[in-house]
């Protein structure tokens, strides 16, 4: 049995620094790819919910009888004025350490250039799941221009010394398919 355990743990371990190589890990989201990059310092975790998955969803929502025509066009004129979402999941050891006015968003394109740069607003974080779960919260932002090429996202613990995690977007697109880990 406790051979059984060792190559467990050692199948695990191995499975584990495969999937953290030097090109970072993926994982999918709300219809596009995410990587993260390097050491996840702040503990955070990015989606990205584009305007043709915005779009979608209404229409979705609309077929299936879930919304009348008129609240489909309004939700479809709100889509519209937006590029997408990014929703920023945040994780963290306290009720106030996990509150979003501590931490900070900051989106740049594919060259650097900054799209957009988003303080959380004083928002009081959900209850843990367990007690041995942290205390979470989320940050909605709106993009104002539709975003079609990969961009990265900077995620900031601005709470006593900074902690920085780094993702990059892939809107649209399933790379867990034609990349490889």
């Amino acid at each position: 049995m406790k051979k059984l355990l060792l190559v467990l743990v050692v199948a695990l371990t191995s499975c584990a620094g495969m999937m953290n190589t030097g090109w970072g890990k993926y994982y999918f989201s709300k219809g596009s790819t995410v990587e993260s990059i390097g050491e996840r310092s702040a503990r955070a975790k990015v989606s990205y919910e584009s305007l043709r998955l915005l779009k979608k969803n209404v229409e979705d929502d609309f077929n299936a009888g879930v919304i009348t025509k008129s609240e489909r066009v309004t939700r479809l004129n709100y889509a519209n004025k937006r590029g997408g979402h990014l929703w920023v999941n945040i994780y963290a050891a306290t009720i106030g350490a996990a509150n979003t006015k501590y931490w900070h968003c900051i989106i740049t394109d594919k060259n650097g250039k900054e799209i957009k740069r988003e303080t959380g607003s004083d928002r009081i974080a959900s209850l843990p799941v367990t007690p041995e779960s942290p205390w979470s919260n989320i940050m909605l932002v709106s993009l104002d221009t539709v975003i079609t090429d990969q961009f990265s996202v900077r995620v900031i613990d601005g709470l006593g010394t900074p902690k920085v995690s780094n993702f990059i977007v892939y809107p649209d697109q399933d790379k867990r398919i034609t990349e490889s880990y």
